[in-house]
């Protein structure tokens, strides 16, 4: 709309009086901040260099005595000792008027075919909040090294764009805990309903909301469903938020295809859905224009691998294994209520750091189907472990990669066997980012993997003392390993005579191992020929 001196306040304001508000809002925002006395000077020779008309000056007379309130302000403000502050963090939403020439081009850079990052009022106050308290975003970056590389990976498997892997963040933050009031949960934030609808078990051992693995398929088969509800990928984000057939009746009534076409006929909260992702995309993407930096838990808590464990296994016997500490495996497998996995059909998924999985794969190997664990979940461990403390220097090594003419960081990624994604994020750039010859490029990895210890291994000729050996066994020797605080006799039987399971059972009460329990469901063989050999094992304390 021009201006048009005969219309009433704030339409009569000449160009330059546009700046009053802001003046007003920096020295109301950060008064103690001596760049206030600046904005007030400048409003001040403004004044002089282009004073108001005769007409302008009846029509914006409160306008003026601003002014002029300003100026006073400021040049008192200006003697003020200046406080512990930074510019960026008071004055963000100031800063935004300067920069949105620059914001609203680094949106266009962006992949569009997902959704059109548009740059509107609402996207504008999210990036412009975010940068006025930048500690959320330095978390949530710091938490994306570790997570950003699976959502990928499962994308990727399931063909979806992977730009989706942004959604968690404005759904958790990233946190694999969270709990929203409405009850909620996880990094994807499933209610309990959803979660059981799309095969999520939720009881009383676990919860695989918090599942990383499991929530995150969940989520991809909801944003596919979503999307062939929609046939747009726009309205699929906002129906994660309220659902396809909240998406679908949108696009009807709106008789439009997209997010921005069918944003007023969506509910309140779901209008600033897609907003808030473009935000959140943005500020991924470009945190470093802004001079955040990630902050980056350690390196335990960034190079995390998945592990499926299909037995029952506690909290306690995973940190005797791996050296971590009980706080930091619940950290990162919050789905485990009691502090134990539970033998469930199908098995689970453990999150742990790449570093100590060989130990649990080896323990899984050589003791799994045989240590005896609590038949009841544990709750307190009964033993004092070490204190458990992240030596980054110790456990990991950092590597640096000069730069060539020629390198891209995707190449390197490729080259290291480092996620693009994590080494993006270690550095400070973005996938997209060009790189110079003679630029560094810092990745880590273990500086060794962690293994079961090693033992001598004794082999004796005769059978447990407190179990009478009769004469249809014979011993083929006791194999005996230690584990850091307990040790492993097993002993291996071949049957001289047929013999019932039953008649072998009774001799070895308390002995229930996968041979004797497969011999029956699998075999289907009540008597086991002459010849047959199994193990049996115990737990030596």
């Amino acid at each position: 709309m021009e201006n048009d001196p005969s219309s009433p306040l704030p339409h009569a304001l000449g160009p330059h009086q546009v700046y009053i508000p802001r003046a007003c809002r920096v020295l109301i925002n950060g008064c103690s901040f001596r760049l206030a006395s600046l904005v007030s000077l400048t409003v001040a020779i403004l004044d002089k260099c282009a004073p108001f008309t005769t007409e302008e000056r009846t029509t914006c007379l409160p306008t003026a005595n601003i002014r002029r309130l300003c100026l006073l302000i400021g040049l008192v403000v200006g003697l003020m000792p200046a406080k512990a502050a930074t510019f960026d963090h008071l004055h963000a939403d100031e800063l935004m008027y300067l920069v949105e020439d620059e914001v609203k081009a680094r949106l266009a850079s962006l992949d569009q075919t997902l959704v059109e990052h548009r740059y509107d009022k609402s996207v504008r106050n999210l990036i412009a909040y975010h940068l006025r308290y930048p500690e959320q975003t330095a978390r949530n970056i710091g938490r994306a090294v570790a997570f950003f590389p699976w959502f990928e990976q499962e994308l990727k498997a399931a063909g979806l764009p992977i730009a989706l892997k942004y959604l968690p963040i404005i759904e958790s933050a990233l946190r694999p805990d969270a709990l929203s009031r409405v009850g909620a949960r996880g990094l994807w934030q499933f209610m309990p309903a959803t979660a059981r609808e799309y095969g999520l078990r939720i009881d009383t051992f676990v919860d695989e909301r918090m599942d990383l693995v499991k929530s995150t398929r969940a989520a991809i088969a909801y944003l596919q469903r979503a999307y062939t509800y929609t046939d747009d990928w726009s309205m699929a984000i906002a129906a994660y938020n309220c659902g396809p057939g909240g998406a679908r009746r949108a696009q009807r009534r709106s008789g439009r295809k997209t997010f921005w076409g069918a944003r007023r006929f969506l509910p309140r909260e779901t209008r600033a859905y897609l907003p808030a992702f473009i935000a959140a995309v943005y500020l991924s993407e470009f945190y470093q224009a802004h001079k955040i930096k990630p902050h980056f838990p350690g390196l335990d808590e960034q190079l995390l691998e998945v592990v499926h464990i299909t037995q029952a296994i506690s909290f306690y016997r995973l940190a005797q294994i791996t050296g971590l500490s009980i706080d930091l495996i619940e950290r990162y497998n919050p789905q485990f209520i009691q502090g134990y996995v539970p033998a469930y059909t199908g098995g689970h998924y453990l999150f742990l750091p790449s570093r100590v999985v060989p130990a649990l794969r080896e323990y899984l190997q050589l003791f799994g189907d045989y240590l005896e664990e609590p038949a009841l979940p544990w709750v307190v461990h009964p033993l004092q472990l070490p204190v458990y403390q992240a030596q980054d220097q110790t456990h990991y090594q950092e590597f640096i990669w000069p730069v060539v003419e020629g390198d891209s960081l995707r190449g390197i990624a490729e080259l290291t066997g480092i996620p693009l994604s994590r080494i993006s994020l270690w550095n400070g750039l973005s996938p997209r980012d060009s790189l110079l010859a003679g630029q560094e490029i810092h990745y880590y990895r273990p500086r060794s993997y962690l293994t079961l210890p090693k033992r001598k291994v004794e082999v004796v000729d005769q059978a447990l003392h407190s179990v009478p050996l009769p004469t249809e066994l014979a011993s083929s020797g006791t194999l005996v390993r230690a584990l850091p605080d307990s040790k492993l006799t097993q002993i291996r039987y071949y049957l001289s005579r047929p013999m019932r399971v039953a008649e072998i059972r009774h001799l070895f009460p308390g002995f229930y191992t996968t041979e004797t329990r497969n011999w029956k469901s699998k075999l289907g063989l009540e008597r086991l020929p002459a010849g047959t050999e199994f193990t049996i094992a115990k737990q030596l304390r």
